[in-house]
């Protein structure tokens, strides 16, 4: 026969259950909201929600082309400086990932920021490739080693006030996202989904010739 401690006990607890099923109800309709409003990414045109809002319209001063990488003090990208003054490349959203290495994407913005600039009629947060990089010695080998992989950009890394890694620098490769039509130094042509482009932002045979 229960007691009335007995009762109370499995009174609280079908309370907590109740509880936590409604918990766990709410994390799904808000998850179902977030996965709605902010949709899901297409293959063939997606837009950044992080980069980018509803209408394309791309914050090119939200510092999201800066790819910081941390070794004996905090590195950046040899390029455009932001409104902070730290430096990167403009249309590149970057993630980190472990110590030497760090993926991403392009978006359609030029070299200085300019908005649709690949191709004016995508949004300006239009994915054009996505980017895979990799920092490591800048000596010959490795640059035709990379360069055998499909590595054609290769930029330095620099610290705060400018002064360059003493070693490492940044071998970037990439990969068409969808079939886009972009101009590229005024020569219209068409993105193979998932081919690796040698042709884009390419300096690779430029930066080998600086090698003594």
């Amino acid at each position: 026969m229960p007691t009335k401690e007995d009762e109370i006990r499995s009174e609280r607890i079908k309370n907590a259950v109740g509880t936590i099923i409604v918990i766990l109800i709410l994390i799904i309709v808000v998850c179902l909201i977030l996965y709605f409003v902010l949709g899901s990414p297409s293959s063939s045109n997606y837009t950044t929600t992080a980069a980018a809002s509803t209408t394309g319209t791309v914050n090119t001063n939200a510092g999201t082309y800066q790819l910081e990488m941390i070794y004996s003090t905090r590195y950046y990208l040899d390029g455009v400086r932001d409104s902070k003054g730290l430096q990167g490349l403009p249309g590149h959203v970057w993630t980190a990932i472990g110590k030497d290495a760090a993926t991403g994407f392009v978006l359609n913005i030029g070299p200085n920021g300019e908005l649709k600039h690949w191709n004016p009629k995508l949004d300006a947060g239009t994915v054009l490739y996505t980017i895979e990089a990799v920092a490591d010695g800048f000596n010959k080998p490795n640059v035709q080693k990379y360069k055998k992989y499909g590595f054609t950009r290769i930029v330095h890394l620099v610290d705060a006030v400018g002064k360059r890694h003493p070693s490492k620098t940044l071998y970037i490769r990439y990969k068409a996202m969808g079939s886009h039509e972009i101009t590229v130094n005024g020569v219209k042509r068409k993105l193979v989904y998932g081919e690796i482009d040698s042709k884009f932002n390419s300096n690779i045979d430029a930066m080998l010739a600086t090698i003594q």
